[in-house]
């Protein structure tokens, strides 16, 4: 049995079916195999389309906390996401531009809401989540233009600053993100999970959100 590595380490010698990193015999590629709730696998350093539910997504993101899990009262990055679809589709009009605003941060359904400083010490997150964001993409069949992503992150970056306001102490907006204390919008009543989860459900239909079956394609890390 060869030592288990870990991710982004050389060599090829990861037991096929013990410990996190496996060696899939058919490629000679190495696998992060990741379960969800629907009962599928998905690798995340080669992620297949094909293996990223909608459902397993919207409940991942019901019971993930933005911030970390830190803000008070607790309130899910899927609550979130409907929220800066919302204002994307009343803002353009444009559905399709929505169902990217819901998806923006699809990727937290495995990496989670990392904070940014413990994002910028993972020499290998940004490779993995523009990975797995790619995937959700393709999946759904969405390809937002850049004037579309700029949109997205104009609004993302805005109820930010509003959840900063609302959510997290003021010591914390004092002396980290003074802007948001000018900051104004909807007061966010925060959902429950199970609340959250159907709410994102149907926002995925209201903006025409499908699973695409995607022609396999593979990388090599």
């Amino acid at each position: 049995m060869g030592e288990n590595r870990g991710i982004g380490s050389p060599g090829k010698d990861v037991d096929a079916t013990v410990g996190p990193v496996r060696l899939v015999p058919e490629t000679g590629r190495r696998a992060v195999l990741l379960s969800t709730a629907t009962g599928g696998v998905i690798d995340l350093l080669n992620p297949d389309p094909n293996s990223i539910m909608l459902d397993d997504i919207a409940w991942a993101l019901a019971h993930e906390g933005r911030w970390a899990n830190q803000c008070r009262p607790w309130y899910s990055v899927a609550q979130h996401s409907i929220r800066v679809a919302a204002r994307l589709c009343g803002r353009a009009g444009n559905k399709r531009l929505a169902a990217a605003g819901l998806l923006h941060d699809g990727l937290e359904f495995l990496l989670r809401d990392m904070g940014s400083p413990f994002k910028a010490v993972l020499s290998n997150y940004a490779l993995y989540a523009v990975r797995l964001q790619d995937a959700i993409h393709r999946r759904f069949g969405l390809d937002p233009s850049d004037e579309g992503l700029r949109a997205i992150k104009f609004i993302d970056d805005s109820e930010m600053r509003i959840e900063a306001l609302q959510l997290m102490p003021r010591e914390f907006v004092m002396e980290r993100m003074p802007e948001a204390l000018y900051s104004a919008g909807e007061w966010i009543v925060p959902m429950t999970p199970d609340q959250a989860y159907k709410a994102f459900l149907d926002r995925a239909w209201r903006y025409g959100v499908k699973e695409i079956d995607v022609p396999n394609t593979e990388r090599t890390p």
